[in-house]
Order: structure tokens, then sequence, then C-alpha cells
């Protein structure tokens, strides 16, 4: 039953033309053409990687070099480049701290401290909730 399918199948190929033959040319044709668009995506795929390759080490190379004459300017005191590459800055004048000790510097008015004893809950292994209250 299976080959007499197969040969009608055969017969109404070959009435439309459908030989052995095309089917190796048709065979040929789909293999060129897709090894074709497979080259051609592996060559812009090579190639983009190639780039950004080359963009990455070019970054590196100058980042190194840039270290190596901050390096050799602070060995030989020339900083004329380190001052080349600075933008803009200001040396900002801080009031003298040594007075205030700990305290919060960014405060405007120096804070009244006060004493607070502080409680502590365990809440798991590694896991506290703390307050603080007042001591009077």
């Amino acid at each position: 039953m299976k080959n007499s399918n197969l040969k009608e199948q055969r017969k109404l190929l070959k009435g439309y033309g459908f030989t052995w033959y095309s089917a190796l040319k048709i065979l040929l044709f789909s293999i060129v053409f897709s090894s074709l668009g497979l080259s051609a995506f592996v060559l812009t795929s090579e190639y983009s990687f190639v780039k950004a390759k080359n963009e990455v080490v070019a970054r590196v190379v100058n980042t190194y070099e840039n270290i190596v004459k901050i390096y050799e300017g602070s060995q030989n005191g020339d900083n004329s480049y380190i001052a080349s590459k600075v933008i803009g800055y200001k040396n900002y004048k801080y009031p003298n701290a040594k007075s205030y000790g700990p305290r919060d510097l960014d405060l405007e008015k120096k804070p009244n401290l006060v004493k607070v004893k502080g409680q502590k809950l365990k809440l798991t292994e590694n896991l506290y909730k703390v307050r603080f209250i007042d001591s009077k």
C-alpha cells in the first residue's frame, strides 16, 4: 500500500517537471544561498566584535598612558600634566574645627547633646530592634 502511494506521488511530481535532477538543483541552490547569508552574518558580527575590541583596547591604553604620565610627573616634581587635565577647581577654606571634637560640623548651631540610654531587643540571630530613652 505504501509503495503504490509513493508511485502515485512520483507520477504527480514528474507531471509538474519535478525530477531528481531538479531536486538536486534546488538543494544546491538552498545550500549555496544559505551559506552566503550565514557568511555575511558571520562577517558582520566578526567586524562588530573586532571594532568593539579595538575601542576597548584604545581606552585601556589611553588610561594606562595617563597613569604613567601622572606617575612620572609626580616622580620628577613636574605637575604640569596633572594641572592641564584638572577641570575647574577651587580651594575651600574650612574653619578650624579642632575645638569642636566629634560634633556634627554641618549644623549651623551647636546642638544640645542629650544623655540617652539604649535598649536592645533581639529579634533573630543577628537582627535587633534598638530604641533610645532619655536618661534623666
